[in-house]
């Protein structure tokens, strides 16, 4: 892990950056119907999955502002592999973030109040590189929403002709993260913030997001820039929109269909 050693007093021009690698069990949210699919395509798709789920971002920030993005990496054929669009802004002084998405290649940007999280901290410690870090739990039930949606995709599933996965039981989140107190900053990777030092690792049960590399106070000075591209929403409404824009893909049997026009 490279990180750099530079004195971490919060001083008014404060910046930093941080890289992070993920890890994701996709398994673990998307299990296989052992009954309709071969051992070949259970390999098959278990690549597919575990290569979607390797991925590598970048946290830019100061005192008050971060933001988060993947960094764009190119397939040996030259193609764009697996990119995922999302940019996170979050200003944690007045609370609020604006995440740029999409939606079917539609841009939107949501903007709403940070979600404010119950993070359990204890005294447990361990070294992520160069750094001291402290863990903290942080437990996310499961809402109505979850419960609803759980059951709505099950119904589309029970009628489709053909499966090749089962759905998961929605479960309690248990989110460990690890924090550095020396970088005093409540800055962390994805939605993730609110600890009295930056984040260096987050594990939700299915993905792990580990810095790999934390520069502080570089030479080059950089700006944070609100996204500004798309529809504006609220968390709520997009996700009202990519819900009823899956169903809308839906044929007779319940199963997604995707309509693919050539020239």
């Amino acid at each position: 892990m490279s990180m750099c050693c530079v004195n971490t007093i919060i001083s008014q021009n404060f910046q930093g950056k941080a890289t992070y690698i993920s890890k994701k069990d996709m398994t673990k949210s998307v299990q296989f119907d052992d009954a309709q699919m071969s051992d070949n395509q259970k390999a098959k798709m278990a690549t597919v999955l575990k290569k979607m789920g390797e991925k590598t971002y970048e946290l830019n920030f100061n005192k008050i502002e971060s933001i988060y993005k993947e960094i764009q990496t190119l397939d040996n054929s030259g193609n764009n592999n697996f990119y995922d669009p999302d940019v996170k802004y979050k200003n944690i002084q007045n609370t609020t973030r604006i995440f740029e998405s999409d939606i079917m290649l539609k841009p939107f940007l949501i903007v709403d109040k940070l979600d404010k999280l119950a993070w359990q901290l204890e005294d447990k410690t361990k070294k992520i590189g160069m750094y001291t870090c402290y863990k903290a739990i942080l437990k996310i039930p499961v809402s109505k929403e979850d419960l609803q949606e759980f059951n709505r995709e099950k119904k589309y599933l029970e009628k489709s002709k053909t499966n090749f996965y089962k759905l998961a039981i929605p479960q309690e989140q248990v989110i460990t993260a690890w924090y550095a107190a020396d970088i005093p900053v409540s800055h962390g990777p994805d939605i993730y913030w609110g600890l009295p030092g930056l984040i260096l690792e987050i594990n939700d049960g299915t993905t792990i997001l580990l810095c790999t590399k934390l520069v502080l106070n570089p030479k080059v000075k950089f700006l944070i820039k609100k996204p500004t591209q798309g529809k504006m929403v609220t968390q709520k409404q997009f996700d009202k929109i990519e819900t009823d824009k899956i169903n809308s893909m839906r044929n007779k049997n319940g199963a997604i269909q995707i309509n693919v026009q050539s020239n």
